[in-house]
Parts: structure tokens; C-alpha cells; sequence
């Protein structure tokens, strides 16, 4: 007996648990967008996500809530050396910041959306690429469907406000595995 393809995949943990999910017909989208959001929320915690933004917030507004008209990105990024989530949000965060003219939480929120479905995007090719060579073609090709499905309807700007909101704690709790016998795959 197999443990199925995403066992062998060469991901972290809950990438593993999203890849699950999608390769489980009776997965909703629902179902996996909330193991896709688990995934991105630990991916940002280990690669020093809230560092970027918590240095980020500290340049933008000082002590006395004064904004500051010059930043130094550079800096930043000398702080989350070898993360790459972390060094894609900087560099978003950078982009959206000339974009818009100005750094505020408004460019920090898209900077760090984009990060998040860059690395979305880039996972879910070695997903695809895995399963095309672990599994069946129909296997596959539900993998590849499904997983295009979710990443036209996750919201990543939304995930990005709720992973960089101080106040929220949710995201640094594990999610809570589902033991009633009542509740089962949506119908």
C-alpha cells in the first residue's frame, strides 16, 4: 500500500497536507484553500515574514506616529538574508512602494500578497511536476485542475492582511483536526 504521491514530495510539512487535500476528490476547495492558507501562514512565520513587516511598520511610522520619507529597503533585506518569502515580500514591498508612490500598509499588504502567490504559484508547479511523474495521467491532471482552480479563487490579498495584523493570533494556531462523526465533506 501506498502513502500516494504527496508523501515523496520534497515540500514542507503542511504542503504536504494541502497536496493531500487537493489529490482527495472528496476535498472541497474550501478544504483546500484552508490547507493552502495553513501552508502559506507557516511558510511566512519561518522565513521571517513578521520580522519584514514588524521593521517595515517600525521605519514607516516612528515613536510619535511620524512618517518617514526615506527608508532604507537595503537594510531590511540584511535582516531576512537567506529567507526567500521574506527576501520576495521586500522586494514586492519595494516594487509596490515605487508603483504607488509612497510606502504605506496599503503597498506592505500588496507586496507581501504578490510574495505570497509567487511562492503559491511556484510550489504548485513542483506539485504538478511531482505528480506527473509519481502518478497516473488522470491523477495528474486532477491534481493540475484542481490546484488551478484553487489559486484563480484564494484570495491572497485577504491572506496577506490577516497574516500582517498584529492583533491577529489565529494564523500561529494549529488548525484543529476534525474528530465528530457528524461532520463530513460538504454535499
Amino acid at each position: 500500500m501506498s502513502d500516494g504521491p504527496h508523501f515523496s514530495l520534497n515540500l514542507r510539512r503542511r504542503w504536504k497536507k494541502m497536496a493531500e487535500a487537493c489529490d482527495n476528490e472528496a476535498s472541497s476547495l474550501a478544504e483546500c484553500s484552508a490547507a493552502l492558507s495553513d501552508a502559506l501562514a507557516a511558510d511566512f512565520q519561518q522565513e521571517h515574514g513578521y520580522e519584514v513587516v514588524g521593521h517595515l511598520r517600525d521605519a514607516l511610522i516612528g515613536e510619535q506616529g511620524q512618517l518617514f520619507p526615506d527608508i532604507d529597503i537595503d537594510s531590511i533585506r540584511g535582516h531576512v538574508a537567506g529567507n526567500d518569502l521574506a527576501d520576495r515580500c521586500v522586494d514586492y514591498i519595494d516594487m509596490a512602494s515605487v508603483e504607488g508612490g509612497s510606502l504605506n500598509e496599503r503597498t506592505i499588504e500588496l507586496g507581501c500578497a504578490r510574495a505570497l502567490e509567487e511562492r503559491t504559484n511556484r510550489n504548485a508547479r513542483s506539485i504538478e511536476e511531482h505528480y506527473i511523474r509519481e502518478s497516473k495521467v488522470e491523477r495528474s491532471q486532477h491534481m493540475s485542475e484542481k490546484l488551478q482552480k484553487l489559486i484563480n479563487t484564494i484570495p491572497f490579498l485577504q491572506i496577506a492582511r490577516e497574516l500582517i495584523d498584529p492583533k491577529r493570533s489565529g494564523w500561529k494556531t494549529k488548525r484543529t483536526k476534525q474528530t465528530d462523526l457528524d461532520v463530513g465533506p460538504g454535499l
